[in-house]
């Protein structure tokens, strides 16, 4: 069960949306670690077009040390930088793990996010909220998760689905 998840969102260039997809694939795959390329389907704003490349760790001790093999690695940066160059912005964002979210029979199609920014000091509220809320879901449980070194105000709350069916259902 992982307890930190690494997310590099980038957000492509016109044109590029489906190179930075393809890369983004074939980088995950080339790093012999579970984790995940997704695309937003829905969005407006900053969001709109982001690819996001999710890769879970079981604890910090791990991430770091995947940190410390990329920066050694020559051909891991420049394989970061060639897709980074396809792109308008990459960012890069460390998940604590609050509570572990269940994938669904099958597997998951499409992530459902729900970001919530908390009143400045309330954001364990917003967590007890979420896993309260969570408990009440007959058809998914949310991975809920907190960044870690930014906006300590942020909780997300992500729901996998094998289909959209199930996300009318829960709205």
């Amino acid at each position: 069960m992982p307890s930190y998840i690494q997310q590099i969102r980038r957000i492509p260039k016109l044109g590029k949306s489906e190179s930075v997809l393809q890369h983004s694939i074939e980088r995950l795959k080339s790093l012999n670690h579970r984790g995940n390329v997704n695309f937003t389907v829905s969005a407006s704003g900053e969001s709109a077009g982001a690819i996001a490349t999710d890769i879970p760790f079981s604890s910090v001790s791990d991430l770091e040390l995947f940190h410390d093999a990329f920066r050694s690695s020559l051909d891991s940066i420049e394989s970061f930088d060639e897709i980074a160059e396809e792109c308008a912005k990459v960012e890069l964002q460390i998940y604590r793990v609050v509570e572990p979210g269940v994938q669904p029979d099958g597997c998951a199609k499409y992530n459902a996010r729900n970001i919530l920014v908390a009143k400045r000091g309330e954001v364990e509220n917003g967590i007890a909220t979420l896993r309260e809320l969570r408990s009440t879901f007959e058809t998914l449980t949310p991975l809920i998760t907190v960044p870690v070194g930014v906006n300590a105000d942020i909780v997300r709350a992500v729901a996998q689905l094998a289909s959209l069916e199930i996300r009318a259902v829960v709205q």
